[in-house]
């Protein structure tokens, strides 16, 4: 069992799916480095396997008491029964006598495992329907957070984009997005994306420089925003990563470095 059919397996016994959900996302985000972005998608992939699983085995289980319910199988039983056990302590009942009797019964037992069947699956799926929707409100919030907080004006955010783009970090297109993705105002954005075309390491390293604070003790997702700008699958183990050179940066950061002095001029 991988950990997110644990995940929605434990979400049975929560009140709250909502919080359960972003708590679930804050531990995987930071004792495994897991992207919030990814482990959404990943979460809601496996509701839709688990999903695809549970109505095949509903289905199929609920087309073989649809069988058991038909006429000719219950006159079936009922004929077995009579014949098998009953004749001997029925010697004054006929055949006809004991289906009248024993029809309905064998009815309402299957009726009953159909209404126990349906039940279970509507739970079932009613479970996975509020991690989804957990999982949309989650979406909504994010959609809303994927800018960076820099101190830099929008001059010096336009001047960083051009200095990225000459020195070839960045393709040059959209800079009003990427002045909105490093702080900028502007409402028509609500994400950015754009590919980092050298070593990803200057890339996590421009933004732990633009966005970390050391007199802050509780740091931003930073890092998680700067995987989606720039399409980086692992950022913070990107950054573990650099910090266990002897100086703790990465090779070629001096670059970075002159490129951020510059465009705070």
């Amino acid at each position: 069992m991988n950990k997110f059919n644990v995940i929605i397996s434990k979400a049975k016994n929560e009140r709250d799916i909502l919080a359960y959900s972003k708590r679930e996302m804050k531990i995987a985000e930071s004792k495994e480095f897991y992207d919030p972005y990814d482990f959404r998608n990943d979460l809601l992939f496996t509701l839709s396997k688990l999903e695809q699983t549970e109505n095949h085995s509903f289905e199929r289980e609920l087309n073989q008491l649809d069988y058991k319910i038909s006429e000719n199988v219950i006159t079936s039983f009922v004929y077995n029964n009579y014949y098998g056990f009953c004749i001997d302590r029925n010697e004054n009942r006929t055949f006809d006598d004991y289906l009248t009797e024993q029809y309905p019964i064998r009815e309402s037992q299957i009726q009953i495992e159909i209404k126990r069947l349906t039940d279970n699956h509507n739970r079932i799926v009613d479970h996975y329907e509020s991690i989804k929707i957990a999982i949309e409100e989650i979406n909504k919030t994010q959609s809303k957070t994927y800018q960076l907080q820099t101190k830099l004006t929008d001059t010096q955010r336009g001047k960083l984009f051009d200095l990225l783009v000459s020195n070839r970090f960045i393709l040059d297109k959209d800079k009003e997005g990427f002045i909105w993705a490093f702080g900028g105002k502007n409402d028509n954005y609500t994400s950015y994306s754009t590919e980092w075309l050298k070593t990803i390491n200057l890339a996590v390293y421009l933004v732990v420089c633009l966005c970390y604070d050391k007199n802050v003790k509780i740091q931003s997702n930073y890092l998680s925003k700067a995987g989606k700008i720039f399409g980086i699958k692992n950022p913070r183990q990107t950054k573990k990563g650099y910090e266990n050179n002897n100086n703790g940066t990465p090779d070629g950061h001096e670059l970075i470095d002159t490129i951020i002095s510059e465009a705070k001029k």
